[in-house]
């Protein structure tokens, strides 16, 4: 409504709100990406198809639902015997800009995931969101879950199957330059999370997670990157213990590579507590070719007593990488404690970190 500033000379204060609206879109891209395991609780890389259908102006507001379909496979060695990760996902995202009378973005997400490598494991969760983007590159948001899960796992309990609840607080600033071919900027995410207790369920236990990379260029156009990693769960329940899908491990191509896989690592159980350094020095060869030489060293434990006394496992090795439009494909070799006898070899998509 025009407010009149002064009347002798047409003077008028006019107010203009503007309310956001997102068009309508239909998206499908194909490529390498990192993939959730949920069986083994670790990071695999492989290739992803993605088709998302954005519908805007929902209600005549600016709300808008986005539903989502993955079809994704890890790539690595166990490709040629069959083993490889197979993993469906389709999710419908409900977004609105407003939380109650607050400015502040939340949504509402339902998802259906599908997972087949040792067992077939479906987990359906049902999940809300309040989060606030302080730039573009930083985010904080809170996560509430309910997640009904089924597995054929001979392992699972009946216990294992009751729909696990859970609260998550989430920290993320992604400053990486090139995040295919990072060739400078930083990384750093920690997230805190509740399972069970006043939430119910059958799992009760917290657990943190931590990470920081850091991306250094030389003056030879080589880069210097390093990556530490912590984790740590406090089960809350003496009389159950914390399902193998929610604990740490170690061993394989994305954290120490001078052992094939987890389940060869010397400690194939996993920890309730980790921390994990990586160092590799990457530089070019040509202009598709490139290679890397790495340290990677990491901890499994069970108790902060052990803190200063459980065993370091390392290894250091060399790498063999192949610059696409995709991302890069990388082939390294691992040798555990430095003993040349023993060479690891790894294949996959995308740098480690």
């Amino acid at each position: 409504t025009p407010r009149l500033i002064k009347n002798e000379i047409g003077l008028v204060d006019i107010e203009i709100k503007v309310r956001e609206y997102k068009s309508s879109s239909i998206e499908a891209n194909f490529g390498f990406k990192e993939i959730l395991n949920s069986q083994d609780n670790i990071t695999e890389t492989g290739l992803e198809a993605k088709g998302r259908w954005n519908m805007g102006n929902i209600f005549n507001t600016s709300s808008n639902i986005e539903i989502t379909g993955k079809l994704s496979s890890a790539i690595n060695l166990y490709v040629f015997k069959g083993k490889s990760l197979i993993k469906k996902d389709l999710s419908i995202i409900y977004h609105t800009p407003w939380t109650f009378y607050f400015r502040l973005p939340s949504l509402i997400k339902y998802s259906h995931i599908e997972e087949s490598e040792d067992f077939i494991l479906i987990r359906d969760g049902l999940t809300y969101s309040i989060y606030l983007n302080t730039d573009e590159d930083t985010r904080w948001e809170v996560n509430s879950t309910l997640e009904l899960i089924q597995s054929d796992d001979s392992l699972d309990t009946d216990d294992d199957r009751i729909p696990a609840r859970f609260i998550n607080v989430r920290y993320l600033s992604n400053k990486i330059k090139d995040p295919l071919n990072p060739v400078g900027g930083r990384y750093f995410s920690i997230g805190s999370t509740l399972y069970g207790t006043i939430l119910g369920g059958e799992s009760h236990f917290y657990k943190l997670m931590g990470e920081y990379r850091k991306y250094i260029k030389t003056m030879t156009n080589s880069i210097l990157a390093f990556r530490i990693v912590i984790g740590y769960i406090q089960n809350l329940d003496d009389s159950n213990e914390v399902n193998n899908r929610y604990i740490f491990r170690l061993g394989g191509q994305t954290n120490l590579r001078g052992w094939a896989s987890s389940d060869k690592f010397e400690i194939p159980q996993g920890g309730l507590i980790t921390d994990v350094i990586n160092i590799e020095y990457r530089f070019p060869i040509t202009k598709k070719f490139g290679s890397e030489l790495f340290i990677d060293a990491g901890r499994l434990y069970n108790n902060l007593e052990s803190f200063m006394t459980a065993d370091i496992k390392w290894n250091y090795g060399i790498g063999l990488i192949y610059k696409t439009t995709l991302g890069p494909i990388r082939v390294d070799v691992g040798f555990p404690y430095g003993n040349l006898s023993k060479p690891i070899p790894h294949a996959s998509l995308l740098y480690m970190f």
